[in-house]
């Protein structure tokens, strides 16, 4: 029988592994930061979204290897990773299509999040075999080390980009503060409205809530 020990362990590692989680915005270590500017509530809404993609990825690469091909399990597996890719890829095109325009419009700095678009790119034919693989893959084929393959192909820079832009939001701090939330509250309109939030043949897109 496990040590209480040897299962504190194995919680926190199915927790937060083997991508690491955001546990603060970092802050409190800005001092450059009025506390009640609204740079403040985009990171955290951006570290709260960010988490909740961290988790999902952890949840497949932990319990994939235990999931048994031409099982009930393995649809289910194949059909949260469904979920996952599309969580994130609507977080990015709501990114892309409308928060980031926004942001450059409002702040009439073209081209301010330029970086983060790229980070976005780095990944994306990695993330692409990722989704091939969950949408194309049926039960009787599924195959646990295989999927975890194709997340360590795009783990380490989604790790970085989801981590860094916290820090990027909390750099708008130079903007006033009225303005970002004026910004935010067009997304929400936008980019984060209505939804059909259920799943046609081969696409599942959800949008990932925020507060502000």
């Amino acid at each position: 029988m496990a040590s209480d020990t040897s299962k504190d362990s194995l919680n926190k590692q199915w927790m937060d592994q083997p991508f690491d989680l955001i546990y603060t915005t970092g802050v409190q270590s800005r001092t450059d930061i009025p506390r009640d500017h609204y740079a403040i509530t985009l990171a955290r809404n951006m570290a709260l979204g960010h988490n909740m993609i961290l988790r999902g990825f952890n949840a497949i690469y932990n319990q994939c290897l235990s999931v048994t091909k031409g099982t009930a399990q393995a649809k289910d597996m194949l059909i949260f990773s469904q979920c996952m890719f599309s969580m994130l890829k609507s977080h990015h095109d709501m990114e892309e299509e409308h928060f980031f325009p926004l942001l450059e419009n409002a702040l009439e700095k073209p081209g301010l999040m330029a970086v983060n678009v790229q980070e976005h790119k780095d990944f994306e034919e990695a993330l692409h075999q990722f989704q091939k693989y969950v949408f194309d893959t049926g039960p009787t084929d599924f195959d646990g080390k295989g999927l975890q393959s194709l997340i360590e192909g795009f783990r380490l820079l989604l790790q970085k980009h989801l981590h860094s832009e916290i820090a990027t939001m909390l750099d708008l701090h130079v903007a006033d503060s009225k303005v970002l939330k004026n910004v935010w509250k067009r997304v929400a309109k936008e980019g984060l409205g209505p939804k059909d939030m259920y799943r046609t043949e081969r696409k599942l897109y959800t949008s990932v809530p925020y507060s502000g």
